[in-house]
């Protein structure tokens, strides 16, 4: 099964310096399209970014938003670094960190030419081992630039949470293979659960199936990775 790329727009408000990002997963690679500030004052920028939000949304992008208020989470998916992720039992920006770190050290994100002096380097958060052997991250979080939390929001969007997209969410079990059992289908809990969950945060997966984009954003792909994009797909 080939699993459908994952489109990403990721804002963070919780910085002084606001920041929004685009990027791409294809299963392996998360390939950053474009990481830009978010200049001038909440009400010069408010209702374009509800707008773009909603356009991306349209589109079949996943979209998180870090914001301490609801006042533009209300239309995305809200994340918050500090709360605790439920499976690990870990802050979130633990998880955020150990999936960057597990990506760029394979290889396997790609930052544009204009962003790499927003790399998170391993020795800026001393990695130690907490009590149970797993990692811990000892950073001063707010020194983080916001930036880098829009680079973490779309790691957690690519593969460290469950996808909040209902085209997502469509194609991944549409592409399941026909001829596997009901009654040894591995995906069928999955499924119940994941549906489950997105219906309780947004009603989504009663949209209409939109895979008419799907082809060009395959290629949209190969030639972020050929020839490097500045603009979001």
């Amino acid at each position: 099964m080939t699993l459908p790329i994952k489109k990403i727009f990721a804002v963070s408000l919780d910085h002084k310096k606001k920041y929004k990002g685009y990027a791409v997963y294809n299963g392996e690679q998360l390939v950053f399209q474009v990481i830009t500030q978010i200049r001038g004052v909440f009400t010069d920028w408010k209702k374009d970014l509800i707008k773009e939000i909603e356009q991306r949304k349209e589109k079949g992008f996943i979209v998180l938003v870090e914001e301490r208020t609801d006042h533009i989470s209300q239309y995305a998916t809200q994340f918050a670094f500090e709360d605790i992720d439920q499976v690990e039992g870990r802050v979130n920006y633990y998880v955020a960190l150990d999936w960057y770190f597990s990506l760029s050290n394979m290889g396997n994100l790609v930052l544009p030419a204009e962003s790499q002096n927003h790399a998170i380097r391993e020795s800026k958060v001393d990695p130690q081992q907490d009590e149970k052997g797993r990692t811990k991250y000892v950073i001063d979080w707010d020194r983080f630039s916001g930036a880098q939390r829009v680079i973490l929001l779309c790691v957690m969007a690519a593969v460290g949470m469950n996808p909040v997209s209902s085209v997502y969410l469509n194609e991944f079990f549409d592409g399941l293979d026909d001829d596997v059992s009901p009654d040894n289908d591995p995906y069928k809990s999955f499924k119940a659960v994941t549906v489950g969950y997105d219906i309780a945060r947004g009603k989504e997966l009663d949209e209409k199936k939109q895979d008419s984009g799907m082809s060009r954003t395959k290629h949209r792909l190969k030639e972020v990775l050929k020839h490097g994009q500045t603009e979001p797909i």
